[in-house]
């Protein structure tokens, strides 16, 4: 309740405070309207100064989706992204788990050549911030570059505050496949120990997780034999 005086902050690229003026707040509020406020300062010196008004980030007119599959971070995927046209802002995963992958995904396991990960924890109430770093993996080193990246709690979902990114790299989400449709092996001949000449090649398989729904619901473990397996030539285990 009242009037309090405060200071009224311009900032740009580089600087959070880069000029102040002062002015005064004067709560409005009542019982049948709640808090609102008004506001009275100094004119502003320059004409490139604008006042902003508040929004809440985890509104959906706020945030952008990501939603590609090609950023699925633990399927193979023929194709390339990457966010370096990327806008600064917040950006929300709706695939997946929801949230960004959280450990290194390996090249080639995603639609983005070197692939981002969060390191780092999450906010555990509703509207409250953390800071982190995302890491991107290249040629098995899992962090060979880093960005900072502040990580929202929006209640049911988490927004991510991104920024663009070198050529080829991109932002990629976790990924729970076995909750996902697999791919299946279940042709009989297949068993290790088949013998029926059906010449199998796995050339043209598409790329994926595959479940095996035969025999003991894994691949071989052991040697397979010369043509057997339903291959006349290389049976794999």
């Amino acid at each position: 309740e009242g009037i309090v005086g405060r200071k009224f902050y311009y900032s740009t690229t580089t600087y959070c405070y880069a000029s102040a003026l002062t002015g005064h707040i004067l709560n409005c509020g009542n019982e049948d309207d709640g808090d609102y406020f008004i506001y009275k300062w100094n004119r502003p010196s320059g004409c490139d100064r604008t006042f902003c008004a508040e929004e809440d980030p985890c509104s959906s007119t706020v945030y952008t989706k990501l939603d590609e599959e090609a950023r699925a971070g633990r399927t193979p995927y023929d194709g390339s992204l990457n966010d370096n046209a990327l806008q600064h802002g917040w950006y929300r995963f709706t695939k997946g788990e929801g949230i960004m992958a959280k450990s290194p995904v390996f090249n080639g396991h995603s639609g983005v050549v070197r692939p981002g990960w969060y390191d780092g924890e999450y906010p555990l109430e509703e509207d409250q911030e953390v800071d982190g770093s995302i890491c991107f993996v290249n040629n098995g080193n899992h962090c060979y570059r880093e960005k900072p990246v502040t990580v929202r709690n929006c209640g049911n979902f988490y927004i991510y505050h991104l920024q663009q990114v070198d050529q080829s790299c991109g932002y990629v989400y976790e990924q729970d496949v076995c909750r996902e449709d697999t791919l299946t092996l279940d042709q009989e001949c297949r068993l290790q120990y088949s013998l029926d000449a059906v010449a199998l090649s796995d050339s043209t398989m598409q790329a994926g997780w595959y479940e095996v729904t035969i025999g003991d619901r894994q691949l071989a473990t052991d040697m397979t034999l010369h043509k057997h397996g339903g291959t006349g030539k290389y049976p794999g285990w």
